[in-house]
C-alpha cells in the first residue's frame, strides 16, 4: 500500500482535533476524528455589521473592522462634518472635521487613532474643491499642511500613519467643468506627504475622476474611475513612478476599495449602474469573489493591509441600503479531510 511517507519521506504528526494555529499546505492525522486532515485555503466572506446612523453618501472611510472611522460625505444632500467610529459591532460619534465636505470629493487615510482626510468640496471655493488637509488622533481633528492642488474625486493609499501619504488623479474645477467634464480636469498628478508638507510626484497614465486607491506611499494601486467614460485601468506605484498593470475585470467607478499593491479588494461602484461585484488583487491579477449584498458605490471602506479584514458602509445603494454596513473577513487556512479517490 502506497504511504505519504513512501511518496514524500515524510511522517505527518498525530494531533487530537485540528492544530491550534493552521497554515495551508499542513497535514496532518486527527486522532480524534480518524482521518487525515489538512489546511486549505477558503473564500473571503461578508458579512452584515451594524448601520449607521443615517443614510450618508460620499464619505470617505479608514481603519478596519473592529476599529474604523467615516468622516464627511452628503446626508440629506448637504455636506456633513461629522465622523464615526466602528468597533466591530456597532457606530459611535467621533470627533467633527473643521471643514465640511462632502459629495464622494474629500479621501481619508490611517487609523482610527492616526488618520486624516484630504481635499474635498467646499462650496465657499469658487472652483468647488479644496487643498486643506486635517489630521485625526481619534478624538480631533487638527489642521495640516495643504495639497499643492486642490482636488476631488481623487484617491489615497496609506495604512497606518499620518506621515507618510499619497494622493493622486481625481478633478479640478468641477463647478466651473459641467458634466461632461472636459480633459483639463482630470488630474494625472500624484503629492507625497513626509508628515510637514506635500510635494510632487510622478504622474500617472490616466487621469480620472472617481478614482480609488490601495496601499501605501511606496506601493500603492490606482483603481477603476472615469475618464470620462468608466475605465478598468489599474496603476502600480512604487515610489517614484507609476506602471500599468492588469485591468479589472469589470470597468466601474465609485469603488470601495482598500488592501496593499500585493493583496486587495475592489468592492462595488458604478458600471455606469450600481453593481456588488467584488474583486481581489492577488499582486498580479484581479479575481471575482464573493459579492457584497447589495449593489452600492460612492460609500466608504476601511479595508486592513493584506485585505484580511474591513468593512464597507453607506453610499448610493440599492433601496434600503443607504446605512448598511457590511464586514469582510479575508481568505483564511481550514481544516479539510483528505478522502481516497
Amino acid at each position: 500500500m502506497t504511504t505519504y511517507k513512501g511518496l514524500r519521506g515524510l511522517t505527518i504528526r498525530t494531533v487530537a482535533g485540528d492544530p491550534s494555529v493552521l497554515a495551508v499546505g499542513d497535514i496532518w492525522y486527527d486522532s480524534v476524528a480518524k482521518k487525515v486532515q489538512g489546511a486549505a485555503t477558503t473564500a473571503g466572506t461578508w458579512a452584515t455589521g451594524g448601520d449607521l446612523p443615517g443614510n450618508t453618501t460620499g464619505h470617505s472611510g479608514f481603519g478596519s473592522q473592529t476599529a474604523g472611522v467615516i468622516v464627511g460625505g452628503e446626508v440629506g444632500g448637504s455636506d456633513n462634518a461629522e465622523a464615526f467610529h466602528y468597533n466591530g459591532s456597532s457606530w459611535a460619534a467621533g470627533g467633527n472635521i473643521n471643514t465640511q465636505r462632502g459629495g464622494g470629493h474629500q479621501r481619508g487615510y490611517g487609523t482610527q487613532t492616526a488618520g486624516a482626510i484630504v481635499g474635498g468640496h467646499h462650496p465657499g471655493i469658487p472652483t468647488g474643491v479644496s487643498a486643506s488637509h486635517e489630521t485625526y488622533d481619534g478624538s480631533s481633528w487638527s489642521e495640516a499642511g495643504d495639497l499643492n492642488t486642490g482636488r476631488g474625486y481623487h484617491a489615497t493609499a496609506n495604512n497606518g500613519t499620518t506621515t507618510a501619504a499619497l494622493a493622486f488623479s481625481g478633478l479640478i474645477n468641477p463647478e466651473l467643468n459641467p458634466s461632461p467634464f472636459g480633459a483639463v480636469g482630470f488630474k494625472t498628478e500624484s503629492e507625497e506627504y513626509n508628515g510637514t508638507a506635500w510635494t510632487e510626484g510622478n504622474d500617472l497614465s490616466v487621469g480620472r475622476q472617481y478614482i480609488s486607491g490601495a496601499g501605501i506611499q511606496t506601493a500603492a494601486l490606482g483603481i477603476g474611475g472615469e475618464s470620462p467614460s468608466f475605465v478598468n485601468s489599474t496603476e502600480s506605484y512604487n515610489g517614484t513612478s507609476w506602471t500599468e498593470v492588469n485591468n479589472l475585470n469589470t470597468a466601474r467607478s465609485r469603488i470601495m476599495a482598500g488592501g496593499t499593491d500585493a493583496t486587495a479588494i475592489a468592492a462595488g461602484g458604478l458600471t455606469p449602474s450600481v453593481t456588488a461585484n467584488v474583486e481581489q488583487w492577488d499582486g498580479t491579477s484581479w479575481t471575482e469573489v464573493a459579492n457584497i449584498s447589495a449593489a452600492r458605490g460612492t460609500g466608504a471602506s476601511g479595508i486592513t493591509a493584506g485585505a484580511t479584514d474591513g468593512f464597507i458602509a453607506g453610499g448610493t445603494p440599492s433601496p434600503g441600503t443607504g446605512n448598511d454596513t457590511e464586514e469582510w473577513t479575508g481568505p483564511a487556512a481550514a481544516a479539510v479531510t483528505f478522502t481516497s479517490s
